[in-house]
């Protein structure tokens, strides 16, 4: 009999988030406001954040992709769950080049979708999609960069850092634009759950 290795399962990870999300959503299945729009949320958080990974610009100090406009845009129009499950679909984008990456992105785009969906929901305007925007990317870009640090020393962590404030800073602009005109023009689809 063969000894399985960790690494693995490593792709595994975003499954594990889908089965919690999973859960969750049954746990809450009595405050769920509309199915239609769990659905929605659900599909476009495992569909744009892996979409918009392949969309991206090589740099000398590594790709740089529109990973976090999905996460933001998912996060502020459809709250914090689906914000979260958000990390799953980032993951996703992962699969065929560095499945070593795959938990390490998982737990920061979840976050990072946790956080500006809460941010966002819990604040009033423009000012709160913002503020969550900041927030979330300020969280995934903390556990990237010590990711980096951890595995790649100073230096590894210093070229991550660039990369992913570049990463969430387009995020947050463009999902807070995009998040905020659909919000405004479809009232109440942030009310899933």
């Amino acid at each position: 009999m063969r000894k399985m290795e960790a690494v693995e399962y490593l792709p595994y990870s975003p499954l594990a988030l889908v089965l919690a999300f999973v859960i969750y959503v049954w746990v809450k299945r009595r405050e769920v406001k509309s199915f239609r729009r769990l659905l929605l949320g659900t599909l476009l958080a495992l569909a744009i954040p892996p979409s918009l990974a392949l969309i991206g610009i090589e740099t000398a100090l590594g790709k740089v992709t529109l990973v976090d406009v999905g996460v933001m845009f998912v996060a502020m129009t459809f709250g914090p769950a689906i914000g979260a499950l958000s990390g799953a679909g980032a993951a996703l984008a992962f699969l065929t080049g560095s499945p070593y990456l795959i938990p390490v992105i998982v737990v920061a785009r979840s976050l990072e979708g946790l956080m500006t969906g809460w941010v966002a929901r819990n604040g009033e305007g423009f000012s709160a999609l913002i503020l969550g925007g900041v927030s979330g990317g300020l969280v995934a870009t903390a556990v990237i960069v010590a990711f980096g640090y951890w595995s790649g020393g100073l230096s590894e962590a210093l070229r991550l850092t660039s990369t992913v404030l570049t990463e969430v800073t387009t995020g947050m602009l463009l999902g807070t634009a995009l998040s905020g005109s659909i919000k405004k023009r479809y009232i109440g689809l942030e009310e899933t759950l």
